[in-house]
């Protein structure tokens, strides 16, 4: 279920996210977008049943770019390919166990967030922008927290699990800071959305899904990690809904 929710939620944030400048819904972006959430199916589906892809990596690093440079140009290609092999190292299906990238406490909510922020967000409002300016910087390291910040409650969630797998995660080196710093960025956030180059519109909804993670976290102590995982898809909803508003 978790995988499916995951799924629908990159396809959200990558349709909501070639909107926030106005231009509408572009029909490549829409099957990039379900491109990119069957990728992300497959991808977290195969790591459910531990199926390694290595026979597969030359394929996904190398003729999957080609094939995007075809539809969308060079640029896009190259951050598709960066966010595939990051995904590709983060866990051992592709190198050894001893340095993939879930297994750094630093690294693994990094990796995540850089590989859903490249896929979900910079190469659909490059293509709509066709350049890195402000507009998309600022947008970029927006999602990039908000992702953070859920790779962080996700992981607080599932302390025991990697406990018992012998994962080191932040919230389990350092349970009491980080139980106190995620309301606080959170806040930091939602001030944050003021900052951003788009309309008043999509900024309301970006307010009003991180403060709904925000009383959330605030007010249940067990969390469910299906309405975590639902977060980002809801951003990415409410600004479909609002680029009719």
């Amino acid at each position: 279920m978790d995988t499916f929710v995951v799924s629908i939620g990159i396809f959200l944030l990558v349709i909501g996210s070639s909107i926030i400048n106005n231009q509408g819904i572009n029909e490549k972006i829409e099957y990039y977008a379900l491109f990119i959430s069957l990728c992300t199916f497959i991808f977290y589906f195969l790591q459910i049943l531990s199926i390694k892809i290595i026979h597969f990596s030359i394929l996904i690093v190398v003729l999957l770019p080609l094939l995007i440079v075809y539809y969308f140009g060079f640029t896009i290609a190259i951050l598709f390919t960066i966010a595939s092999f990051i995904s590709l190292i983060y866990t051992d299906t592709l190198i050894t166990n001893k340095i993939i990238l879930r297994n750094n406490i630093f690294l693994k909510p990094i990796s995540i967030s850089l590989v859903w922020t490249i896929l979900g967000l910079i190469i659909p409002l490059y293509y709509s922008e066709n350049s890195f300016d402000q507009m998309l910087i600022l947008n970029a390291l927006n999602i990039f927290a908000f992702i953070f910040i859920l790779c962080l409650l996700c992981d607080k969630e599932d302390v025991k699990q990697d406990k018992n797998a012998g994962l080191i995660t932040l919230p389990l080196k350092y349970q009491k800071l980080i139980d106190l710093l995620i309301p606080i960025f959170l806040i930091l956030l939602i001030i944050f959305q003021l900052f951003l180059k788009i309309d008043f519109i999509f900024q309301l909804v970006n307010i009003i899904t991180i403060a709904l993670l925000l009383l959330y976290i605030i007010n249940f102590k067990k969390r469910k990690k299906m309405i975590l995982d639902l977060s980002i898809g809801l951003m990415g909803g409410l600004q479909i809904l609002a680029n009719y508003i």
